[in-house]
């Protein structure tokens, strides 16, 4: 089959419009995913509100309508007629990027990509706003998450009183176990950093489930969200400013079409709780030291809070 006819005749399964500048650190990108044309949309993207709160979502469960309305509008402003993205080693990296990636799939036997690195000129605004839309029915005043706390199978988040970037975490093993994990200073130069590790009653999970229904951390949060202007400085790597992301995994979905198989494996990151994280940190930080004795603690890596 040409090109041509073959994007003719089969609708993309995947569309991503980006945004990066390397100086101002200010960047997002959105993506919708048909996996294996099933019907099975998923939507992923990184995205900041208003108050610079960072929203990281991935393989979370999305309407139909959703992709149909992206294909309509990529059919309308003739993206696939796009030119496909350049990329020339020899010339400085681009402090500013952007583009429309999309992506052909007839199953595994042929697929397309175009990825592009600069604005359409008519239909970037109006996908962009179909995404904002998307980003608000989930995470938005009056949005709605399509997975419950009773699904989450790992959690973790940080306190101040850890190494840097370091965090609590506990989680269900594929054996159905229950882990909390979490970092500590050592060594002879008080630098080197150690991982320890615990099983704890599965007692735990429950009732660290309750604490994200019954505080609602991971509630829409207030306000309209909508993109920054691209001059905001948004500081992303500055965490001594606050502590590491909030980041969740829900239990995986097992997924088929016609011969494949996969997994959705549905994941959310938050610069911070919607609400309650003193709750959450005061029940993870009680619980490694009830267990701090019994922990089996190895070396992780060297680090400190200059690197």
């Amino acid at each position: 089959m040409e090109k041509a006819a073959f994007k003719d005749a089969i609708p993309f399964t995947l569309i991503t419009i980006s945004y990066g500048n390397s100086d101002t650190r200010h960047g997002f990108y959105f993506t919708l995913l048909d996996a294996y044309g099933s019907g099975n949309i998923t939507f992923d993207c990184e995205c900041y509100t208003q108050d610079k709160q960072m929203i990281h979502l991935g393989s979370m469960p999305v309407d139909f309508g959703y992709m149909e309305k992206s294909r309509a509008i990529a059919a309308e402003h003739s993206f696939a007629k796009m030119k496909p993205r350049v990329i020339d080693i020899n010339q400085p990296a681009k402090r500013e990027s952007r583009g429309i990636d999309l992506y052909w799939a007839d199953g595994h036997d042929e697929h397309q990509e175009l990825r592009t690195d600069y604005w359409p000129r008519t239909g970037a605004d109006e996908l962009l706003a179909l995404f904002w839309e998307l980003v608000n029915a989930l995470m938005g005043g009056g949005g709605k998450l399509p997975l419950d706390p009773e699904d989450i199978i790992e959690l973790s988040y940080g306190g101040r009183e850890l190494p840097p970037y370091g965090r609590y975490e506990l989680r269900e093993e594929e054996n159905g176990k229950i882990e909390l994990s979490w970092p500590s200073c050592g060594g002879k130069t008080g630098y080197d950093i150690y991982t320890s590790t615990v099983t704890v009653d599965i007692m735990y999970m429950e009732r660290l489930r309750e604490i994200v229904k019954y505080y609602g951390i991971l509630a829409p949060k207030p306000g309209v969200l909508s993109g920054l202007p691209s001059g905001e400085n948004l500081y992303r790597y500055k965490e001594e400013i606050k502590p590491p992301h909030l980041e969740v995994h829900w239990r995986a979905v097992p997924q088929s079409y016609g011969q494949y198989e996969w997994s959705r494996n549905t994941w959310l990151k938050l610069s911070a709780p919607t609400s309650g994280g003193e709750e959450l940190l005061e029940f993870l930080r009680g619980l490694a030291i009830n267990n701090a004795k019994k922990a089996k603690t190895k070396f992780s890596h060297r680090s400190g809070p200059t690197k």
